[in-house]
């Protein structure tokens, strides 16, 4: 396994140097781990680059036989993303027959999709009738991998999303609410910020425990109006 594949990790612990990766990981962790016990069969996993969920869908108590890596295509440079452990790549055809996929994947893609609807049909078109798919989006999120950064998405506007593309029984939920949106925002100002290094070096040892504070005492609050989320995640089937 290269270097730069052990980099990509979902399951990234909470220290000083991953305030800005840690809420928005594990939340992804924690959706996943929900569906986990009606994992079984082909999972594609779509833009993962480098499949880091396919230690946790490959065992117990998933039952998956086989995870296919699906990335978007945008030019064959052999620099073009970090690492590509046999994944399969497409753009908004996904090449795998009708029908044939037991669950489905997508973790943080559909922002960057031009046309996300299209997408969306085309992963119903190669799932059984029934299958599930989970589905994560940012809300708070600097932009990312310009100019390839499309959208944010509400919890109403994803779920219109999945039930335009077929899909059924959608579940949305928000992974962060006040408190953990005020301690993402501090750890990606920190680490992502262009900040001296001394000054960095200082403000992560002062903010660690604030940020750590913040986003594991976080509660979703009940109420839509007025909420304030980190991110989303949502499950749905194929009808």
């Amino acid at each position: 396994m290269s270097r730069a594949h052990r980099r990509v990790r979902i399951d990234r612990p909470f220290f000083r140097d991953t305030q800005d990766l840690y809420h928005v990981r594990s939340t992804i962790l924690r959706a996943l781990t929900s569906v986990l016990s009606t994992w079984h069969g082909i999972l594609p996993s779509v833009a993962c680059r480098v499949k880091p969920c396919r230690p946790l869908t490959m065992a117990p108590p998933a039952r998956g036989e086989r995870c296919i890596g699906l990335d978007f295509k945008v030019d064959d440079d052999p620099k073009d993303n970090c690492v590509r452990p046999d994944p399969v790549r497409g753009d908004v055809t996904i090449p795998l027959a009708d029908t044939r996929v037991d669950r489905a994947f997508a973790a943080i893609v559909l922002e960057h999709c031009p046309d996300p609807l299209a997408l969306l049909r085309e992963r119903n078109r190669v799932m059984r009738p029934g299958a599930l798919v989970l589905i994560t989006v940012p809300f708070l999120w600097l932009l990312q991998d310009a100019p390839y950064d499309e959208r944010r998405y509400t919890p109403f506007a994803i779920r219109r999303l999945l039930q335009s593309a077929g899909s059924v029984d959608a579940q949305v939920h928000a992974t962060g609410g006040w408190d953990a949106s005020l301690g993402r925002m501090i750890g990606l100002w920190l680490i992502r910020w262009p900040l001296p290094r001394p000054l960095r070096a200082v403000l992560k040892v002062l903010s660690y425990p604030v940020v750590r504070l913040f986003v594991r005492g976080d509660r979703v609050a009940e109420e839509v109006d007025r909420l304030m989320i980190t991110a989303l995640w949502a499950t749905a089937r194929r009808s």
